[in-house]
């Protein structure tokens, strides 16, 4: 194509330049750290063209109707970032009519649930699990998991509903749905590892301590906190959990890969829920490991 044309142009304009000043300075010509400059930044160039062309395309490949519904989806979705959740329920209830329900937008559960309208919650998440689900033929585990919660905190007793034909691939979510499924508390070593505290910015790409510490902080504060009468100490752990997310989120959300990824706001959208401080002075960090 010609961006790809105009782009080698540049690079071989680029080389010439730094292999002739090198010889006029007396230097040696163009290094691997120079090469590596102007190969990245055509790199660069080229994935935000190709993005560019594909958003392009598919925007022009949809009807009025589904450019509509594309449109108050994502109204829906920077609503819910921001936190203004009846405006993102109304951008996705309108979203909604206009598939006629048949669109996957679970997103419109999350407002309905950090909004306190478990019911109507509960009702999307399983709408939704149940789209994915016979759509891409895995499990849809963090549908069902907040469903579970949402019945809990309706008043109704937590069902999580898992489709026998499914598995859910990823370790860690596969444990989660165990502990939501039996109701036990977490005392699996391979849980203690992966929920280890944050120590260091270390890149954790697949969000494992921040899903881990998240569904936790969740599952004691819904699934416990309804079948079990010490419920003073259940919350507790869930906050010293949801603090840990809370962290965990605040340092994903400044690398500029995961600035816009809708998970890091589900721990401040909690705490917005919930009434509670942004962060725990008085409670230590050890006590959301329960086991220790």
């Amino acid at each position: 194509s010609k961006t790809n044309k105009y782009s080698m142009v540049i690079v071989l304009l680029s080389f010439l330049s730094l292999s002739l000043l090198g010889r006029v300075g007396g230097l040696v010509a163009t290094t691997c750290i120079e090469r590596r400059v102007v190969l990245r930044s055509v790199i660069i160039e080229r994935r935000s063209n190709s993005l560019g062309e594909l958003e392009r395309e598919y925007w022009e490949s949809l009807d009025k109707v589904e450019r509509n519904i594309v449109s108050k989806t994502r109204i829906g979705l920077e609503y819910l970032r921001l936190g203004q959740l009846d405006d993102a329920i109304k951008a996705y209830d309108e979203a909604h009519d206009l598939s006629q329900g048949k669109r996957y937008i679970w997103q419109r559960g999350l407002a309905h649930f950090f909004r306190g309208n478990f019911e109507e919650a509960s009702k999307d998440f399983r709408r939704n699990a149940e789209l994915y689900e016979d759509k891409f033929q895995e499990i849809a585990t963090e549908e069902r998991l907040f469903a579970a919660a949402a019945d809990s905190f309706a008043g109704f007793e937590p069902k999580l509903e898992i489709p026998e034909s499914l598995q859910e691939s990823r370790p860690l979510f596969r444990y989660l749905l165990q502990m939501y499924q039996s109701q036990l508390q977490p005392s699996d070593l391979a849980f203690l590892v992966t929920t280890k505290p944050i120590s260091s910015r270390r890149d954790d790409p697949l969000c494992r301590f921040l899903f881990a510490h998240f569904y936790t902080g969740l599952f004691y504060d819904s699934i416990l906190s309804y079948s079990n009468s010490d419920q003073n100490k259940h919350q507790k752990r869930a906050l010293a959990h949801l603090t840990l997310a809370n962290e965990r989120a605040q340092l994903e959300q400044s690398t500029s890969s995961k600035v816009n990824d809708l998970t890091c706001v589900f721990p401040q959208l909690y705490f917005q829920l919930k009434q509670w401080p942004s962060l725990s002075d008085q409670l230590p960090l050890q006590d959301a490991l329960c086991f220790r």
